[in-house]
């Protein structure tokens, strides 16, 4: 009997082995099931850590760009407001207008010295730099009348001083290009009637200074009705309509 219950005992000893057995073979793998599984899972963490890595490399560099694309197109628009005169901080004339502002000081400047000559200094040509909406053009014109020390709107001028002052321009404006043309030189000149307006004090200095000009090498044609200019012109084109309606010329030298 004993040997009976010794052979029981290890036969129960051998299935609760072989039970453990199998079931540490379950749980080892189960283990490495989990174990490839968890691999798995590392290897594709750390591709998606390794691509948003990038991403965030990428995102930054083309923030960078954006930044730096703005601030070049910042200035673009700034200079394009400023060309069309549509900037914010009240710079509002176009820049093809303030060139033009430009150049017209320097023709004012080059006026004033001949216009000083006709009026005795009395009128002075300014440009106008607010008033009647000059703001906006800024080409306007101004006289500063020195016998009143008041300042003068051009429609306010007698018709002798507008003459004298618009050949005042012109002088200036041919001495401006003539100037600046690259040795372009503007050697002949007509003006066009005017001088009856003029006083006979005016009227000499204006034709002494259109001699002066002479002199220097330019042909000057003044073209007038005004009978006094016969005795201060040497050479002279009379032109005369006869009856047939037709036209004859005589040349005075």
């Amino acid at each position: 009997e004993d040997g009976i219950a010794d052979t029981v005992a290890t036969d129960e000893a051998r299935e609760q082995a072989e039970a453990a057995l199998v079931a540490v073979g379950e749980r080892l793998t189960a283990a490495q099931t989990a174990a490839r599984e968890a691999a798995g899972l590392a290897a594709r963490s750390a591709g998606v850590a390794q691509r948003a890595g990038s991403a965030r490399e990428a995102l930054a560099a083309a923030s960078a760009q954006v930044r730096a694309v703005g601030e070049d197109a910042g200035v673009v628009v700034r200079v394009a407001d400023l060309a069309t005169g549509r900037s914010a901080d009240g710079e509002r004339v176009q820049l093809s207008t303030y060139v033009l502002m430009w150049r017209l000081d320097a023709v004012i400047d080059a006026a004033n010295a001949r216009l000083a000559l006709f009026s005795g200094s009395e009128l002075e040509l300014q440009r106008d730099r607010g008033a009647r909406g000059a703001r906006k053009t800024g080409l306007d014109l101004l006289v500063l009348d020195r016998r009143t020390d008041q300042v003068r709107v051009p429609e306010t001028l007698s018709g002798g001083e507008t003459f004298f002052v618009s050949l005042a321009l012109a002088l200036g404006l041919a001495d401006i290009v003539m100037g600046e043309a690259g040795g372009v030189q503007m050697e002949t000149l007509f003006i066009d009637e005017g001088f009856g307006s003029l006083d006979p004090e005016t009227l000499e200095t204006v034709v002494r200074e259109i001699g002066r000009l002479a002199e220097s090498g330019r042909t000057v044609g003044i073209v007038s009705h005004v009978g006094d200019m016969k005795s201060q012109i040497a050479e002279q084109i009379h032109v005369r309509r006869g009856a047939d309606a037709r036209s004859t010329l005589t040349v005075t030298a």
